[in-house]
This record gives structure tokens, sequence and C-alpha cells, in this order.
């Protein structure tokens, strides 16, 4: 905001409050100033009738005319024509031996308080024109020529008066702007925070809020990817695609920050980034850059680069200090992002094998399904059981079974393409989930998994294919119906449901 904005600002204030209480004051004196004049020892009538009229009217014009609407210029009138009264009432009292000069500072002081630089600019030079004209006009020795100091004066402090209070009122009006703007920004980022305590934030919100806060045009948050690099993972500002900076082959700010664990500002941006023409395709630079680096535990997390379309000065408190607890707000999202990952791999990760539990297993399943509808292509499910598994339990103990339980799924999966989900649902059952792959298929991979089954141990496999339109649960007793009739038919073998 400029500092002409300022003042036209407290002059339009002067509508948006109760007017009669600003005048209050300015009344009481001018009041006060019509009183010294009737207690004069010699009282001219005419001009002191004529002098309060004026006044009335100045307050009565402050008080009834629509100023919002009205030019800035106009609101000057009222102090004119209270000018002109206070002229009436020294001519009443004898003239400029009267004591009443010094009523003229009431509208000085007024816009000083309220007004603009060109109200104060038209009235001050008539602030003059009250001394000057009766010595013009009337003369003698009711005003003397010597007089013309006296209104010099006037003009002096009537420009030291509005000057210094409209620049402190400017001051003022600033400190409060800038206390609003920061109360804004804390507030701003104490939302990001309780979002992300509360599991509602994620990480792009961190990034929009340092695009706000710094009045940045972008912001983009790079994490390890567990490979010893960076990777792009949130962005606000700028569309960005897929990213990942290898420090063995390429240089960038963010490397750099996260390798120190210190930010980095640079002015100007492309000077740096121009080294790396692949960011420069992704994430467009023309002014200023912000490497700060996200900590946790005091070890780097991240980096979350802000930028800027032109050069900006980065030794303001407001920058430095924000996009610091922004960078410490990232941090607690990362973290919960890791914790709730964990806590969700755990829910569906059998412990002992780990394997999908029950739960994971359903998912999988209902996903593999919308698939192969969506793809139109074969799906088959397969069930499997360790032979007499039971007795090893019982004359080995559990420990062993475990044992035995660990070894089969992890030969087992070894057999199979990447693609293929292996679960354990519970106990000694396992079951497979092969997409793309019809019953025949099927048969070869399930016939080599039987083969794999360690130490001399076998199971038996029912296999489903998907029939297109069934649901999961059908699926799954079609595969279970073939299971028992592979255990019935002698175990360690494979049989196909029928569609």
């Amino acid at each position: 905001m400029t500092p002409r904005d300022l003042s036209q600002r407290a002059w339009t204030a002067l509508s948006d409050s109760t007017p009669g209480r600003r005048l209050l004051p300015f009344a009481a004196v001018a009041i006060l100033g019509a009183v010294v004049t009737v207690v004069a020892t010699d009282v001219r009538p005419r001009s002191f009738i004529i002098g309060v009229v004026l006044a009335v009217i100045a307050g009565v014009m402050v008080l009834a005319l629509p100023w919002r609407r009205l030019p800035s210029l106009a609101g000057v009138l009222p102090a004119l024509v209270f000018l002109a009264g206070v002229a009436f009432l020294r001519d009443a009292a004898g003239g400029p031996f009267a004591g009443l000069g010094a009523l003229v500072l009431l509208p000085v002081l007024w816009f000083a308080l309220y007004g603009t630089r060109e109200q104060l600019r038209v009235l001050v030079p008539a602030v003059g024109l009250c001394f000057f004209v009766p010595i013009a006009l009337v003369g003698g020795s009711m005003y003397p020529f010597s007089q013309w100091r006296v209104g010099v004066l006037y003009i002096a402090l009537a420009l030291l008066l509005g000057g210094s209070v409209q620049r402190l009122i400017r001051q003022v009006q600033a400190q409060a702007d800038e206390a609003r703007r920061r109360e804004g920004e804390i507030a701003r980022v104490a939302e990001v925070a309780r979002r992300l305590s509360t599991g509602e934030g994620t990480r792009r919100d961190v990034c929009a809020a340092a695009c706000e806060i710094g009045d940045a045009a972008w912001a983009v948050l790079w994490e390890p990817d567990g490979n010893g690099r960076l990777a792009l993972s949130a962005s606000a500002g700028v569309e960005t695609k897929p990213l990942v900076l290898d420090p063995a082959r390429e240089r960038s700010g963010a490397l750099t920050a996260f390798r120190t664990g210190a930010p980095i500002f640079v002015p100007d941006g492309p000077a740096i980034e121009g080294r790396n023409p692949r960011l420069l395709e992704v994430l467009p630079t023309d002014g200023s850059i912000l490497y700060q680096p996200v900590l946790r535990r005091g070890e780097p997390a991240g980096v979350l680069v802000v930028a800027w379309h032109s050069v900006i000065d980065y030794d303001e408190t407001r920058v430095r200090v924000l996009v610091g607890l922004l960078a410490a707000e990232a941090a607690i999202a990362i973290q919960r992002a890791d914790l709730m990952t964990r806590l969700e791999e755990l829910a569906d990760t059998d412990d002992l094998t780990g394997l999908p539990n029950r739960r994971g297993w359903n998912r999988e399943l209902e996903i593999a399904i919308s698939t192969a509808q969506r793809r139109r292509s074969a799906l088959c499910i397969a069930l499997i059981d360790v032979d007499r598994f039971k007795s090893v339990n019982d004359e080995r103990g559990h420990q062993a079974g475990d044992r035995l339980l660990k070894e089969a799924a992890a030969a087992w999966r070894s057999t199979l393409r990447p693609a293929d989900i292996l679960a354990r649902p519970g106990g000694d059952e396992f079951t497979l989930i092969l997409p793309d792959c019809d019953v025949d298929r099927a048969f070869t991979v399930l016939d080599r998994l039987r083969q794999a089954t360690p130490h001399e141990h076998t199971c038996s496999i029912g296999v489903a294919q998907w029939d297109g339109g069934e649901a999961s649960q059908e699926l799954v007793a079609r595969a279970d119906e073939a299971l028992y009739s592979a255990k019935g038919g002698g175990r360690d073998r494979v049989v196909a449901a029928e569609l």
C-alpha cells in the first residue's frame, strides 16, 4: 500500500465511523472560541453572528454530506467555510488583537488526522488568506500591515503540524497493515499445522501455503526416493510431471540444500538451475529461488523449493521465518504420511510370511476383478493348502510349522511373475491371483509352484477362472470346491473348477 493510498484511506474512513464522534472535540474548541469572543469588551454583533453561522454550516456539512461519493478535494469545502467563520469571529472580537487566530489550526489538525496531502495543500494557503485578506480589504489601525508576519507564522505552523501528523498517521497505518498481514500469515501457517496434525492436510497444502504467504509463483517439495535420489512429491502453482534428481549425475540447488541441511537463497534462479536444463523444462524460473531443507530430528527429510517471478529481498524477516515454519510443517506431513503408510502396510500384511493377509487379499482380489473387467482380460485365482500341515505342528511343534510356512511362501513366490499376488489369509491356507492368465496357463504356473514346495512336503491347489461376471465370493467358492476335490483326490495335485 502506497502513502497516497494510506492518506486516501484515512479520508474515506470518515464515512466508515460516526462523524459526530470525530467532530466533537473540534466543535468543543470552536464553541470555546465563540465564548471567548462573547466575553470580549466590545463585540460586533453582525460579525459575531456571521462567524457563528459559518462555523455551524461547516459542522453540518461534515455531518451531512455523502463524502464517499464526493471527490477527495470536496472535503476542503467545510474547512474553507470554517476559516471564513474564524475571520468573522476575529473581526467581532477586535481583529488580530482578539487572540482567536489559533482557531485556524483546527481544520489543519482535522485534515492531518483524516485527510489527504492534496487537501492539506489546498488548506494551508487558505490559512494564510485568513490573515492576509483582512489586511488587504480593511487595513488601517485594526488590521495593520505588520500583521503579515502572523500570517506567515501560521502558514509555517500549519505546514509543520499537518505534515508531521500525516506522516505519523501513515506510519501507524502502515504498521497496522503489516501487523494484520503478519497475523493472517501466521493464521495460515497455523491452519496448515492444524490440518496436518489432524490428517486433513497434504504435502500440496504446504506448497500452496508457501506460495500464498511468500507471494511466490510456485513451490515444490522434493523427498528422497530411497535410492539416494530426490523425487518430486508435491507442487503448487506449476504443473509438474514425475521427476527424479540424481546427485551422481546432475546438479541442483535442491540437492545441495538436502546434502548440507542449510537453506540456500538464489536471487537469480536461472543462473543456478540453468546448469540443469532438464529442471528448467519442468520448473521454469525467472526470478529468485529459495531452497529450504525440511528437517526431521535434525536430519534432512526433503527440500521445500519456493520460486518467484522477480528478485525479492530474502533478508525480509517474513520470508525467512514463515517459509522456515512451513518447512517444519512439511516435516510433520512427511512423518505422518510415512507412519500412515507403514500402518496400512502392517494392517494388510501377514507378520509371518510378509504376504498380504486376508484384508489385503480381499482388496487385491476386488482390484484384480475390476481390472480384468475393464480390460476384458482373463483372470484366475487359486487356493493352496500345505498337505498334512496339522501333523507338522503336532509332531514337530508350532515353530517348525511356522518355518515351513515361511519357506513355502518364499519358494512359491520365486516361481511367480511380478504381477501375480500370493497371499496368506490365515493358517496353512494360501491364495493366489493370476492376472492375464487363463486356466490352461494357470495349470503350468501352479504345477511349477507345487513342485517348489520345500522339504519334500506337498500341497493341494484348486484353481478357478473368472467367468467375466461373477462376484468375488462366487469365484472364491468355486476355487474352494476345486481345492476340496484336490485334497479328496489324493492331495499333491491341481484341480480346476468348472465354469
